[in-house]
């Protein structure tokens, strides 16, 4: 399914090089562009089915001032480089990534000696994932989409299809 305005994050990471080796040799993206370029990039854009995960350094001042940036834009980067330099980074974001097949995904991720830390389990809400961190400690879920189970009781008790309205007896027996 060709989606026309997917979703994409933005990244800031430590070493931009080793960040886009372990999206394109790790996790299966297609590097899709660089600025400047290729030999020194600050900003990368990776997809992996029509989905995007852009990259990019710290800007020192001089090099934002350099693009042509606003003083605000200027001043943003400033605050931006000492909050990264005091990590950690990537805590409390998790990115969610749709593949075709999550197992055939984790097999090659795992093969590739990406940090899993967890492995591909079908969960209740109709997603079947695994979770992994990438090299400056960004959490991702890749996952594909399955049937889905009745969630679980916080009771032990069985739980229900009651509808709005319903009682609770009427969808147990319709079950």
């Amino acid at each position: 399914m060709d989606l026309p305005y997917p979703n994409s994050v933005h990244l800031t990471v430590a070493d931009i090089k080793k960040s886009i080796k372990f999206f394109t040799d790790k996790l299966g993206f297609k590097l899709t562009g660089t600025h400047p370029n290729d030999k020194k990039p600050i900003w990368a854009s990776l997809t992996l089915d029509n989905q995007s995960v852009m990259l990019g350094t710290t800007l020192a001042p001089e090099a934002a001032k350099a693009m042509g940036m606003s003083k605000e834009e200027i001043d943003m980067c400033k605050k931006e480089s000492k909050a990264f330099a005091k990590g950690p980074h990537g805590v409390g974001a998790v990115f969610y990534i749709c593949v075709p097949d999550v197992d055939a995904h984790f097999k090659v991720a795992k093969k590739k000696k990406a940090e899993i830390l967890f492995a591909p389990k079908t969960q209740f809400y109709g997603l079947r994932e695994y979770l992994l961190q990438d090299l400056d400690g960004y959490r991702f879920i890749f996952y594909t989409r399955i049937a889905q189970e009745a969630p679980p009781a916080a009771n032990g008790r069985p739980t229900t299809t009651a509808q709005p309205g319903e009682k609770e007896e009427e969808a147990v027996a319709d079950a």
